[in-house]
């Protein structure tokens, strides 16, 4: 959703999410709410659109935003597209982040714990549950847990509000519908940032003309896949067809003067991948 009743690019607007949690306070204080049950230390800047990059066997991935504390690292994912893959997506991003945070020869035990966190404005497992927390414990005494500092949370936007504090409920309630009521000081500087990113009419349009983009290059590369993939008889020509997509749409923008940034975030490319094209024709690719 471009923008809500209101006329203006909400909070769950996957640039405006990025552009918003990019505020080390905001970010640290929405943590909390989400995890009363920890105490969030002072977070690092967080990074938005964080790329863990492909290695020979296994795919790159590009976080939403990412950012760690004294003894944990958080990645916080937008999620407005119902999809039915949530569950092995954050299992995959957990051990990306490990690999990531773990240098070799390091011990496991300096692991920091680890949380992935969809914020969705959909029901994902349909119990009407604010939140769902996953995880690891034995199956023959749930009351024994692995304890392997990883943890998968789940926001429903649209959750039951008294199953939660009337602070988060009031925060949910805000991602629902911009117009709630702006009850407690993290509501007000999220919607005072929302609303400066919406006086920006620079950073507006670019965010418009990029999220149209990103529409139109994810409509190209199922139809371009689809067919390769026919032509071939094989599965993997959907995915093979829209990477080739997505470079030449790369290309495109980069003669447009695109930022490789925003490129990355449309296509899914890496910026190396993306500006190693500068000086390729599209027969090329």
């Amino acid at each position: 959703m471009c923008e809500d009743k209101l006329g203006r690019i909400p909070i769950t607007n996957d640039f405006m999410f990025c552009r918003v949690m990019a505020k080390p306070d905001i970010c640290r204080a929405f943590l909390q709410a989400l995890l009363p049950e920890i105490s969030v230390g002072r977070v690092t800047y967080p990074k938005s659109q964080y790329s863990i990059e492909e290695q020979a066997e296994s795919r790159g991935i590009r976080l939403d935003v990412y950012t760690k504390d004294e003894s944990r690292v958080y990645n916080i994912e937008m999620q407005c597209a119902r999809v039915d893959d949530l569950p092995r997506r954050s299992r995959y991003y957990l051990g990306r982040i490990d690999g990531d945070l773990l240098g070799k020869g390091q011990a496991y035990a300096t692991l920091r714990e680890s949380y992935v966190i969809f914020i969705c404005t959909f029901d994902p497992f349909g119990k009407k549950f604010p939140l769902y927390h996953f995880e690891n414990r034995c199956r023959e005494d749930p009351t024994l847990f692995l304890n392997d500092g990883t943890y998968k949370i789940f926001v429903y936007t649209g959750g039951k509000s008294d199953m939660v504090s009337p602070d988060l409920a009031a925060l949910l309630a805000y991602f629902e519908d911009a117009a709630a009521k702006k009850e407690n000081a993290l509501i007000k500087a999220i919607d005072h940032e929302v609303d400066i990113a919406n006086r920006d009419a620079d950073w507006r349009r670019k965010m418009l003309t990029l999220e149209m983009k990103m529409n139109d290059q994810r409509l190209l590369g199922w139809k371009e896949g689809r067919s390769e993939g026919l032509r071939e008889g094989r599965s993997e020509g959907l995915h093979e067809g829209e990477v080739k997509t997505n470079r030449k749409n790369a290309l495109k923008m980069l003669r447009e003067n695109c930022d490789p940034t925003f490129i990355s975030k449309i296509t899914g490319l890496s910026e190396k991948e993306i500006l190693s094209l500068r000086n390729k024709n599209e027969s090329e690719i």
